[in-house]
């Protein structure tokens, strides 16, 4: 199984379908899904073409294994007897909601049933028409308005023919639909996660940029870059206790410091390349808040880490960390901590 939809291979091979990974046409989260189980007695070089979801692949492997499991607590409806031969594929309407801002906007998401996919029609597929793409561009200039389009995916594979006034009784249901599934996700789809720091299973631990709770920051190329970014960590403190927080710009295995530059060599040269050039920043002063904690410290050339050291009661964390040129200019926020419970 893949995990969105095709991402750099776009250009090389999508079967036919429209958009790419983030996006809610159908090969934004269209995947294939193969399973092999040699000892098993499944049936071989079977196809299932109909309606499912990531969600079926846990009550699927429970039924499989004859786990006593109450399923209705799962989102997912086990496929075991489809894959056998012996059930119908069930008649669903699935969503897939985008989570493109906070809060998350209702009905920014592609509802499916069947054939069809009602979605909000903002993305821009990279082989779009000009006309397409400057319509497309003036709806993403307001995000929180939705633009629901109606395609049928069996006549129309690249979702070319907008249909939603031709098929009012299909929007209705698939509306319907969608309103109840909303209903039972709503009152917990903006609460953030958080991440468990001096637990004895992973002490010390580092989180990353990667996990800052309201900015969306991925990229190793902006790692690289020491582009300008900056968000704040949700954290649960599993102990009371002293906890040291280290600041860091690179990970600790390149044993780099805070103000090098330090260049990639990637061993799997697609899709990035051979390598990629760091850039060093001038860091000379580092900050930390630490829930009404708020703490500044100058950094020496060579120092490898800004390390801090605060009491925290068990329970929520909020952690926020800046780098400071000697000028005071903000250049980004730690974009590794590593975090230690005495």
């Amino acid at each position: 199984m893949t995990d969105n939809g095709v991402t750099m291979g776009y250009g090389t091979y999508n079967a036919g379908m429209r958009g790419m990974k983030t996006q809610l046409w159908e090969g934004g989260h269209r995947v294939p899904l193969f399973i092999s189980w040699p000892k098993a007695d499944l049936p071989k070089g079977k196809d299932i073409h109909e309606l499912a979801q990531v969600q079926d692949v846990l009550p699927t492997l429970l039924d499989f294994c004859d786990v006593d499991f109450p399923m209705q607590t799962l989102d997912g409806t086990s496929l075991a007897g489809q894959i056998r031969g012996e059930k119908e594929m069930p008649d669903r309407v699935l969503v897939v909601q985008m989570q493109r801002r906070i809060p998350i906007t209702k009905y920014d998401a592609c509802i499916m049933w069947g054939p069809w996919r009602l979605l909000n029609a903002i993305d821009i597929d990279p082989h779009e028409k000009p006309d397409k793409r400057e319509m497309y561009k003036k709806r993403r200039q307001n995000m929180e308005q939705v633009y629901l389009e109606l395609y049928n995916v069996e006549d129309d594979p690249h979702q070319d023919n907008n249909i939603y006034d031709k098929h009012p009784e299909v929007v209705a249901k698939m509306k319907a639909a969608y309103e109840k599934w909303w209903q039972g996700v709503q009152p917990d789809i903006d609460k953030m996660t958080h991440v468990i720091i001096g637990n004895d299973a992973e002490n010390p631990s580092m989180i990353a940029c990667t996990s800052w709770a309201t900015t969306y920051f991925t990229q190793k190329s902006a790692i690289l870059e020491g582009r300008k970014s900056n968000g704040y960590w949700n954290l649960i403190a599993d102990k009371s206790g002293q906890y040291d927080f280290e600041l860091c710009r690179w990970p600790k295995e390149t044993n780099a410091a805070l103000q090098d530059k330090v260049d990639v060599k990637y061993t799997d040269t697609f899709p990035y390349g051979p390598g990629k050039e760091g850039t060093a920043l001038p860091i000379a002063k580092a900050r930390i808040q630490v829930n009404d904690i708020d703490r500044t410290i100058d950094v020496n050339k060579g120092d490898k880490a800004a390390k801090f050291t605060c009491r925290l009661n068990k329970g929520p964390v909020r952690l926020k960390t800046w780098f400071y040129d000697k000028n005071d200019n903000e250049l980004c926020g730690a974009y590794y901590v590593y975090v230690t419970r005495r």
